[in-house]
């Protein structure tokens, strides 16, 4: 009981916290993506602390919320213009902001893909959109402190490929995909990469071949049509299925 009551304020805390933040509506849909998020995961701590261990601590969803308190400010689609070490330029309706990352007083920074998935600095490129969550450094409010940035423009997610090899190489291979509105994708193996036939057994990298129909297990970049960090390649043409129909040789006889 006292979780609903706890989880209820806190719901109508964020509902007042965000009305009062000047931001467009695509910006404000983006933040209550986030809040519903937060919201989501409260809950199942709440409802999952009477199966932990006695003496185990339950997180407090109150110091949860308390990380997106200090965000004051959403710039939403914004496009980078310029990268100089861990701060970024960037351009919305015709104004610049200068966003800087890092740990601050009031949080860190965190950098998301399109898909969610965890970013670096070293994957921005000039000309990718934005969104952009954080805090003035001062009253010119032409400097963000970011607490999250969402890079909207670095579509990369983990996912399964099944095509037709159409080229190898050295470090991997190019295939087809059987979606007609996907192009060729240029899969890069490294050394953990496991190759196996469709039966599971293990066979080596140079046992695969044009034409032969594979899966891949890896991390594509919807952008550059690349496959990397590739955990499996299955071949279906190994071993080779039997072609032709089997028929008995008659063994001549003396008569």
């Amino acid at each position: 009981m006292k979780n609903k009551k706890l989880i209820i304020s806190v719901v109508w805390g964020l509902a007042f916290l965000c009305s009062a933040l000047p931001v467009s509506a695509q910006g404000i849909m983006f933040r209550r993506e986030e809040i519903k998020n937060e919201i989501k995961e409260g809950i199942k701590d709440g409802t999952a602390g009477a199966l932990r261990e006695k003496g185990t601590p339950v997180p407090n969803l109150k110091d949860r919320v308390k990380a997106l308190l200090p965000i004051r400010v959403l710039i939403g689609t914004a496009k980078l213009t310029a990268i100089s070490g861990t701060t970024l330029i960037v351009d919305r309706e015709e104004k610049s902001y200068t966003v800087n990352t890092g740990t601050f007083d009031k949080c860190a920074t965190q950098l998301r893909r399109r898909f969610w998935g965890k970013s670096e600095l070293s994957e921005f490129s000039v000309g990718d959109v934005l969104n952009v969550m954080g805090y003035w450094t001062d009253d010119t409010k032409t400097a963000v402190n970011a607490c999250y940035i969402r890079n909207i423009s670095i579509q990369k997610r983990y996912g399964v490929f099944i095509g037709e090899v159409k080229s190898v190489s050295e470090g991997g291979f190019v295939m087809t995909t059987i979606s007609d509105k996907r192009s060729d994708q240029t899969v890069t193996i490294i050394s953990s990469t496991k190759y196996t036939n469709r039966r599971g057994s293990i066979i080596a990298k140079s046992d695969l071949a044009i034409g032969h129909k594979v899966r891949v297990r890896g991390l594509w970049d919807r952008n550059a049509n690349t496959v990397t960090e590739v955990t499996e390649v299955k071949d279906f043409s190994l071993p080779p299925l039997p072609t032709g129909r089997i028929s008995a040789t008659p063994t001549p006889t003396e008569g």
